[in-house]
């Protein structure tokens, strides 16, 4: 369930930041969360886990940065969404993903997925204005 999927992840964060060098999320420790958001339908949550990843990582306390399919798990999620801002706001990602790969992050490179998921967007917003 997600409730215990967030609170293994807020554990495993304490353990890091408490000394258990050995207890850190990792990457797929974070595609199960966002799978668990997905089909929970939690733009927001999962969007925020995003940053949390990245500022984590940007400041010591997380080794492996969020990559790409990290990115594309939450882009295809604006896809599915009937969300009204869901477009812009995959707009508003990939130019995250795009900066970040720019300024030296680079695990997270807008890839041929995240493009499609953002031409799924597109027609999901053009269906709810139909």
């Amino acid at each position: 369930s997600l409730a215990r999927a967030e609170f293994l992840l807020n554990l495993m964060f304490e353990m890091k930041d408490a000394g258990h060098s050995n207890i850190e999320p990792d990457s797929f420790t974070f595609l199960c969360v966002l799978a668990c958001y997905d089909k929970a339908k939690m733009l927001d949550a999962a969007e925020n886990l995003l940053h949390q990843m990245m500022d984590r990582h940007d400041a010591g306390h997380l080794k492996h940065p969020p990559k790409t399919i990290h990115y594309n798990v939450v882009l295809n999620m604006f896809a599915k969404s009937r969300d009204a801002n869901a477009t812009s706001r995959a707009e508003n990602l990939i130019k995250t993903m795009s900066e970040l790969h720019a300024s030296g992050h680079e695990s997270v490179k807008p890839d041929v997925i995240s493009y499609t998921s953002l031409l799924k967007s597109y027609a999901q917003e053009g269906r709810s204005q139909d």
